[in-house]
């Protein structure tokens, strides 16, 4: 019976995945309103901050004083982030390891960095995870669709996604003109 649970929680993950890569895809799905990055921050943190705790790494985000307007959709940011959040752990920081969410200004935008404390990846390998269905090596549960989400939302809303360094993903927007 565990054998046939693990199965369908994997489908289901998968699935919910499809869904969440498939609204993302069309520029009507998303809903642009004047954001501050930080509140994202905040609530994609809070929305992860259970499972770090369950499987035992600090969690930690920090941002600037000022706000961080950006022209995004919430919802969308902050599943990005959920993305990038959770595959630090998963991926990388072991239990006892640390999470570092830190959002900081970046030319003419703002960059939201997710790192763990784990081995550095290898860019060539890095490149490619942005592709659906493509994993790393860690063997961790994962369906491949999380960093091509974060690609899709970075590029309907202006910005990009890359990895900073080894262990360092991030999404990078313009600022708003209001901001």
């Amino acid at each position: 019976m565990p054998v046939i649970e693990a199965h369908a929680r994997r489908a289901l993950a998968m699935s919910e995945g499809f869904v969440q890569l498939a609204r993302a895809q069309p520029a009507q799905a998303y809903r642009l309103e004047t954001l501050d990055l930080r509140d994202v921050l905040v609530e994609a943190v809070d929305a992860c901050w259970p499972l770090a705790q369950a499987r035992a790494v600090a969690l930690d985000g920090a941002a600037p004083a000022q706000e961080c307007l950006v022209s995004g959709d919430r919802s969308m940011l902050i599943r990005a982030l959920v993305n990038l959040i959770d595959n630090a752990p998963k991926h990388g920081s072991s239990s006892g390891g640390r999470v570092q969410c830190e959002l900081v200004a970046a030319g003419a935008g703002w960059r939201i960095e997710v790192a763990d404390a784990g081995a550095p990846l290898m860019p060539d390998l890095a490149a490619g995870l942005f592709t659906a269905f493509r994993r790393g090596v860690t063997g961790a549960p994962g369906t491949g669709l999380g960093l091509a989400f974060l690609q899709t939302v970075a590029r309907h809303q202006a910005g990009w996604r890359g990895l900073a360094q080894g262990n360092a993903f991030f999404i990078e927007l313009p600022a708003d003109a209001a901001g």
